[in-house]
């Protein structure tokens, strides 16, 4: 996975975003340093778990921390035709170091909201990791169960709606790849659903929306 490339790719939305985002609310793009192995393997001691392999390649040679926001003027909004309507910002925060609270933040909203014995994905969320927040309250996570090694990405919705424990990538790497594609749409589903055409298959970054979107900040892209 090359994410350095991602990286550029995400400075390019940011800048692309700029100007249909309201003069008091730029877009926001932070990095820091990457993490040390020791740093790693402590976070990894707090959560009783090895990070996926390229999640923790991210953190070791990219960034331990990153965090981009953008939110659309009403008037970009007003634009977008009805099958992308649904889109208002982009956002992402990924964080090493907010793993460990992270993590206990979502055991908790999980035992309160999912953990009935007779819930259908009661079983399946004792073997999940948070990755980031949804600013909604819900949960990106890391399903162990499907694979112990570079476990997919999935969406938690804490209301088991429509589009929970849907596969949003096959791994963190392919996530935040196809994520990035698509123009880091917002975490929340409702951004997410444009791209989504089944719970399975992940976000799809060549799909129609996919490319109708890109179209009003690349229009030249084939």
């Amino acid at each position: 996975m090359d994410y350095e490339e991602i990286l550029k790719t995400m400075s390019h939305w940011m800048e692309a975003y700029a100007p249909i985002c309201d003069k008091d609310d730029s877009p926001l793009f932070q990095l820091e340093p990457p993490a040390t192995e020791e740093e790693i393997s402590a976070v990894e001691k707090q959560i009783n778990r090895r990070l996926p392999d390229s999640l923790r390649t991210f953190f070791l040679h990219h960034a331990r921390y990153l965090k981009l926001t953008a939110y659309f003027s009403d008037d970009f909004s007003k634009k977008l035709p009805s099958s992308i309507h649904s889109l208002f910002s982009a956002f992402l925060e990924l964080s090493l170091d907010d793993l460990p609270l992270l993590n206990q933040s979502c055991q908790e909203a999980i035992h309160v909201c999912l953990a009935e014995p007779e819930h259908p994905s009661a079983t399946r969320l004792q073997n999940v990791l948070p990755l980031t927040w949804v600013p909604c309250g819900d949960f990106l996570v890391l399903d162990y169960s499907q694979d112990a090694f570079d476990p997919p990405v999935l969406y938690l919705d804490l209301y088991a709606a429509e589009y929970h424990l849907c596969v949003l990538g096959h791994s963190f790497g392919d996530f935040l790849e196809r994520y990035t594609a698509v123009g880091l749409c917002g975490t929340e589903d409702s951004q997410m659903a444009p791209f989504l055409p089944n719970k399975t298959d992940g976000i799809q970054p060549d799909c129609p929306n996919a490319k109708l979107f890109r179209s009003f900040f690349f229009p030249n892209e084939k």
